[in-house]
């Protein structure tokens, strides 16, 4: 069951991968990219057009938005929006302190005052005491308390799209199914940090963040004049994101679990060398496998760029429960156009992929050894993750491969990518 409000949430949301904290940092990124447009980051009239826009929509810059905020912001949202996890903020503190650091240095020091005058000031009807000058050893308020928004089901429930391949050969166009790539386990969560004026990372006493502004007032403003109103709606927009963090990152750091640190990366594991074959499911986890196959594409495919499809009979397809068939991948060395299934078992997933390359005419994977090969994750060297092959189907660069955990196939065509821009994209993101 998916937990959230749809503008905020994180792809891996609408999919049944582990959810871990770096959702939040999604969240995050999310309404940072609100603060300073005013508007969410992806904007539909459905629900379903909203969860897709998510799992596959570019990420938007928020610099061609509003005129007048800083480049460094998109960098700052692209990686707190990654589609994946493991390319997200390691914690919030790091997502918050990218965010000030985006800011020039004159919004850096209205940012800070910001905060100071926040501590410094009280509720209306109460007295104003000034700062102390040293460290107070008087409690702190409590952090705010983080509560889940009520559960919903998938919105998504498109159906199944497939395209097909010969009996005997595959014709031009993928003949193969999708392939997703297995997310990583996050990072441990770090301590969380807070923004202090004039300095970063630190605990403050009592070991609580603040808990945020209370009304502040306009006295000591300078007087008259018009005034660029940026840089105090970016200062602004910088401390709503560390007072936000202060309250996520007490819970990330009481939250259990999440203790997991891996890499992602693939790497093709030699078939000569024995390697322990990584156990699989037997049945597709739960959920609509067409939601499910969706949400394990490779990043690069936008809106509408994939579609539905079922098998013809006696194709290397005919077993999938979920089929897709994609254009163009906007990712460096992506394919112009991929097939992807995915498969009720192993048995039915290694059978399609026999099959699949059989039609093909293999050669070694760029780097690698023949095809076909087995891969791995350089997390987890000796366990295998699936099989790849490399070759050329009707003169065309043509890379194939299983990933055995999420009973995925995968059939990605060239040109104008070379062999070698396809090996190397399906390294990185598939």
């Amino acid at each position: 069951t998916a937990v959230g409000t749809w503008k905020y949430m994180a792809p891996e949301r609408f999919s049944n991968d582990e959810v871990t904290y770096r959702a939040d940092i999604y969240a995050l990124a999310c309404v940072l990219y609100e603060c300073l447009t005013g508007a969410p980051p992806y904007r539909a009239d459905s629900a379903t057009t909203l969860v897709t826009a998510h799992l596959m929509d570019p990420i938007p810059q928020v610099s061609a938005q509003r005129a007048g905020i800083p480049k460094a912001f998109d960098t700052v949202i692209a990686r707190g929006m990654a589609k994946k996890p493991e390319d997200r903020y390691a914690s919030a503190g790091d997502f918050a302190r990218a965010a000030h650091d985006a800011l020039s240095d004159p919004d850096q020091d209205h940012a800070e005052n910001i905060l100071r005058r926040s501590r410094e000031s009280t509720l209306p009807g109460t007295a104003v005491t000034p700062p102390p000058s040293g460290p107070s050893s008087g409690p702190l308020p409590s952090a705010p308390q983080y509560s889940p928004p009520p559960a919903y089901g998938d919105p998504i429930g498109s159906g199944p799209l497939q395209r097909q391949a010969p009996p005997s050969q595959p014709s031009w166009g993928p003949a193969s199914g999708p392939i997703p790539s297995s997310s990583p386990p996050p990072q441990p969560p770090q301590a969380p940090q807070y923004f202090q004026s004039g300095s970063w990372g630190g605990t403050p006493p009592g070991g609580q963040p603040p808990a945020g502004p209370a009304a502040w007032t306009q006295g000591g403003q300078p007087p008259g004049g018009k005034r660029n109103p940026w840089p105090i709606v970016a200062a602004a927009a910088a401390v709503v994101v560390v007072l936000i963090v202060a309250g996520i990152g007490i819970w990330y750091a009481t939250k259990p679990g999440d203790n997991h640190n891996a890499d992602d990366t693939t790497t093709a594991s030699s078939s000569t060398t024995t390697t322990t074959t990584r156990s699989s499911p037997t049945t597709t986890p739960g959920g609509s496998p067409q939601s499910k196959l969706l949400s394990m594409l490779p990043s690069g495919y936008p809106s509408g760029t994939c579609t539905p499809t079922t098998p013809k009979p006696n194709s290397v397809w005919t077993n999938t429960i979920a089929m897709l068939d994609c254009g163009q991948n906007t990712n460096q060395g992506g394919p112009s156009r991929a097939i992807y299934g995915l498969f009720p078992n192993l048995a039915t997933l290694k059978s399609a992929f026999n099959d699949d390359i059989a039609a093909v005419q293999l050669t070694n994977c760029p780097g690698e050894g023949p095809s076909p090969d087995g891969w791995h994750y350089d997390r987890d060297p000796t366990v295998t993750a699936g099989m790849i092959a490399c070759g050329t189907y009707k003169n065309h660069p043509n890379v194939i491969w299983s990933n055995e955990g999420k009973l995925m196939l995968s059939d990605a065509f060239g040109d104008p990518a070379t062999l070698e821009d396809l090996h190397n994209w399906w390294a990185k993101y598939g």
